[in-house]
């Protein structure tokens, strides 16, 4: 008797052909005059035989995997969902700072180290808002000529927003947590470069106080911030 033997890879390009095979099938099948109860259905029962061909194509992959593929698998899976949990993140951190007037914005972690004058840096430490504490909130409008770095000593955050264009603005916003003094100063600097190196900066402190804040929650504060080279330069 003959024997062949079948790859497992070609097993399972037969199956997602049969999947797409069903697909097409089913449409052709369609009735005139199907009602739209049992179109749902149709396309449930076509939706359960394609998940269960694409399980059964899966397992025969597995099948001919070495443990190193095996592992590799997990990592892949793994990295995916931290990349998922990252654009999450980002998402959320720019919602909410709601940069507007620039063109180019883009979320990045505590550290901000990129030098692309083109791109508004937004930190996490940017937006720290909270349903459940008091909190200040401070929209940044930079009515300057040259982009804004915003930073802050508050809790060791540093860097917040690297490259404010001109005329744009930012939401910033910093909550006080329970284990928090009732009175807290947030200080805040803008700092404006210019391309020879010169630097002005402008500093405004912002209160906390958890008795002034706890019947409205958010303090919304406004900061509009005017460094041209003329200011302040050192």
């Amino acid at each position: 008797m003959l024997h062949i033997k079948v790859k497992p890879w070609v097993i399972a390009m037969v199956i997602l052909g049969w999947i797409v095979f069903l697909v097409a099938f089913a449409e052709a099948q369609t009735p005139v005059t199907e009602t739209p109860e049992q179109k749902v259905v149709r396309l449930r029962a076509v939706e359960i035989e394609a998940r269960e061909a694409r399980e059964k194509a899966e397992a025969e992959l597995k099948k001919s995997d070495t443990p190193a593929m095996t592992k590799a698998r997990k990592e892949i899976g793994k990295e995916a969902k931290r990349v998922a949990e990252r654009d999450k993140k980002a998402a959320e951190v720019l919602q909410n700072a709601n940069v507007t007037g620039c063109k180019n914005v883009a979320a990045e972690g505590a550290d901000i180290a990129d030098a692309n004058l083109d791109i508004v840096y937004v930190s996490y430490n940017a937006v720290r808002s909270s349903r459940f504490h008091v909190m200040v909130s401070v929209i940044v409008t930079n009515l300057g000529t040259l982009p804004l770095d915003l930073q802050t000593s508050f809790r060791g955050y540093g860097p917040l927003i690297k490259n404010l264009c001109s005329g744009g603005s930012v939401t910033l916003s910093f909550p006080l947590n329970w284990e928090d003094a009732d009175y807290v100063q947030v200080p805040l600097q803008a700092i404006a470069r210019t391309p020879d190196g010169r630097v002005a900066t402008e500093s405004r402190i912002f209160t906390l106080n958890r008795w002034n804040q706890q019947n409205f929650r958010v303090d919304n504060q406004i900061w509009e911030i005017h460094l041209n080279i003329q200011y302040q330069i050192r």
